[in-house]
């Protein structure tokens, strides 16, 4: 699969899981978090001599960590398996 055909893909998933945010009632604050938290890891990668779009080699492994669809798939598993559901999360 080419890097186009995989962000194509990736797109596709996104625009899947916010209609499915939108048309199922639950916490509206969990798929903002959600949303954001993969960028979290930019905080610690903001560094003073960096070039433009440089991370600081601090924050790279958090960054690619939760920029890797192992992780996502890894806490939902863990949810399902922990039996929280909606109404646990609220």
């Amino acid at each position: 699969m080419t890097h186009t055909h995989r962000r194509i893909a990736y797109a596709g998933l996104a625009a899947a899981l916010l209609a499915a945010c939108l048309t199922v009632s639950g916490p509206w604050w969990a798929a903002v978090a959600l949303g954001l938290a993969p960028d979290l890891p930019l905080l610690a990668g903001f560094a003073p001599g960096l070039r433009q779009g440089q991370l600081h080699p601090r924050a790279v492994p958090a960054y690619n960590a939760v920029h890797r669809f192992a992780g996502p798939a890894v806490l939902g598993v863990v949810l399902v398996a922990l039996g929280l559901d909606r109404k646990s999360v609220v």
